[in-house]
């Protein structure tokens, strides 16, 4: 049985991507037993989304826009918080892949591409700058690797990986931030 065709808002991109982040899609892809295209997908998607239901991200992201920061920064913030609440833990780092670019092609999902493709209009970056910047923030959420070990110590704890630590704090989180309300259409005269 064959693949179902990629939906037509799909853009294949050829990348040149540092080999641990390149590295790090592998290990996802591998988790998944998928490939590495669905697997940048995926991490392309939490940041889009940060795994939270569409309701929930206008919070995050309200919530964001009061305190005069981006989504990243908000998120970025509030699993540090939760990271330094942990006990501490010396982080396992990561030793760097020797080598050039890897250069490879994806496909790479309608809303993720427009995602990439706007913060390179706002920011002044190429889609592959912007591409690996997303996966390397996904990947240790911009925190410190001692944090990042406290998160992998109750990962490991609870049996779980860290994104799932990480999702329960950013649930948590947009659970008790307020609602945002749409606004409502207004009936034609």
């Amino acid at each position: 049985m064959g693949r179902s065709p990629l939906p037509s808002s799909t853009v294949y991109k050829a990348l040149n991507l540092k080999p641990e982040v390149f590295g790090y899609l592998q290990e996802v892809a591998a988790r998944m037993n998928r490939t590495p295209s669905d697997a940048l997908n995926q991490e392309l998607e939490f940041y889009r989304t940060w795994g939270l239901m569409p309701s929930r991200v206008r919070r995050v992201n309200a919530a964001a826009a009061a305190r005069k920061q981006i989504p990243r920064d908000f998120v970025h913030d509030l699993v540090r918080e939760a990271a330094l609440k942990l006990p501490p833990q010396k982080g396992a780092k990561r030793e760097p892949r020797e080598g050039k670019t890897h250069r490879t092609s994806m496909n790479v999902s309608g809303p993720n591409a427009d995602s990439l493709l706007g913060e390179c209009a706002e920011n002044g970056i190429s889609f592959n700058a912007a591409l690996i910047a997303q996966v390397e923030f996904v990947q240790a959420m911009g925190l410190h690797p001692d944090l990042l070990g406290a998160i992998d110590k109750v990962a490991h704890d609870d049996g779980d990986d860290r994104r799932d630590v990480v999702l329960r704090v950013i649930r948590a989180a947009a659970e008790l931030l307020p609602p945002v309300e749409l606004p409502t259409r207004r009936p034609a005269r």
